[in-house]
């Protein structure tokens, strides 16, 4: 990002977040779990997944689901509740693409997927063979990509495809805690690849927000975007603002609040190990997910509350399983419009996708009474608006 642009960046945010902060929230809309929906299984398809996505079809929709047991793309009637077809992915030979960790579906016979630690989008049709392939590993700027991009639910960094063209996400690599206090000045925001002159740029560096890196810890750089036909919109864990943008070169700001908890805690950069940084993970808010709902032109933010642990807690299973969420829903200015809290230990919050019916979330959380993993179990969350 210039100078310029910079200053552009920073004139524009504040005059837009000092303009917006003092806004009400109206609360006019509620979430309600109508009906459930009940896919079998069986013992070959994991009952949760990392990339899941609802398309439509010659009047026929799907459920598309990455089944991380035997690396296929399984694509679900939800007129019929049952498999209709699956891409069968190769691991290795002229079709092979490694392990698959995303995809997104352009059309039933033309399926992007990405995968784990190659810096390449791969094209497959519906027999699983490799139509076309598009590397992003670094841009006409000279800029080198550091990080795998995946196009996936979880996190929600799914790929938008803009006329003729991709839009990645794209964040730092290597051992974050070790980089230096300025590196983010750096570091495109997203990708974008021209599907006709195959040209791969880079796009809104050093947009990261200001306050994400400070010396002594950091808030996580880990965040979720979605689009919704007019602006990009980005939301950082640990970021209580929402960033949007129409271009990659402007960028506006908004606040958001959880009626659950007041304060997102940054997360220190070093932490004694694994089970320490899931304990922190477990024990403070963030802002999981935005994702964006077209039927009804409106933003779930799905957000952790946290819970109390100690030294008996399973943190491991808990992390697998976190269970303390609620819902803030926004409309397409970016007002809130209402809340909606979660029962406790029922969802899998990060297993969801927003249907022609509503917003359905997945209930294989592992403390679930109910939990049985020979099926893909959702409830329908249905949007209603108070007059």
């Amino acid at each position: 990002m210039t100078i310029m642009k910079t200053v552009i960046y920073l004139c524009v945010l504040v005059i837009f977040t000092a303009c917006t902060a003092g806004e009400k929230t109206v609360n006019q809309a509620r979430l309600v779990g109508l009906e459930q929906l009940e896919l079998p299984i069986g013992n070959e398809i994991n009952p949760r997944s990392k990339a899941l996505a609802w398309y439509s079809d010659s009047g026929t929709d799907y459920l598309v689901y990455l089944n991380s047991f035997h690396h296929n793309i399984i694509f679900f009637d939800l007129g019929t509740q049952k498999q209709s077809f699956a891409i069968e992915l190769q691991k290795e030979g002229p079709d092979g693409l490694g392990k698959p960790a995303g995809f997104f579906v352009k059309s039933l016979d033309s399926v992007f997927v990405t995968s784990r630690g190659r810096k390449t989008l791969y094209l497959v049709n519906r027999k699983g063979i490799i139509i076309d392939r598009f590397n992003y590993e670094k841009t006409e700027e000279g800029y080198i990509t550091e990080a795998t991009y995946y196009s996936r639910s979880i996190g929600n960094t799914q790929l938008i495809i803009r006329e003729n063209n991709l839009y990645l996400t794209n964040t730092p690599g290597g051992l974050l805690a070790s980089l230096p206090d300025n590196y983010l000045a750096a570091v495109p925001l997203a990708l974008h690849i021209n599907l006709l002159d195959r040209k791969v740029n880079a796009l809104a560096a050093g947009a990261f927000p200001k306050d994400l890196w400070p010396k002594e810890s950091s808030k996580s750089l880990w965040f979720s975007r979605v689009f919704n036909g007019e602006y990009f919109v980005y939301l950082w864990w640990h970021v209580d603002s929402l960033y949007f943008t129409k271009d990659h070169a402007t960028f506006y700001s908004k606040p958001i609040k959880s009626n659950f908890f007041d304060k997102i805690k940054p997360r220190p950069r070093q932490l004694n190990g694994i089970v320490a940084l899931e304990r922190f993970n477990c024990e403070n808010p963030k802002f999981d997910n935005i994702v964006y709902d077209k039927f009804r032109d409106v933003f779930y933010i799905l957000a952790y509350i946290g819970v109390e642990t100690d030294s008996q807690t399973d943190i491991i299973k808990l992390t697998r399983n976190k269970y303390a969420y609620t819902i803030l829903i926004y409309n397409r200015h970016f007002a809130k419009i209402g809340e909606q809290r979660l029962p406790d230990k029922r969802y899998l919050p990060s297993n969801y996708f927003v249907g022609r019916a509503g917003l359905y979330i997945s209930e294989n959380n592992e403390l679930n009474d109910g939990f049985d993993e020979d099926y893909l179990r959702f409830t329908l969350f249905k949007l209603f608006l108070d007059e």
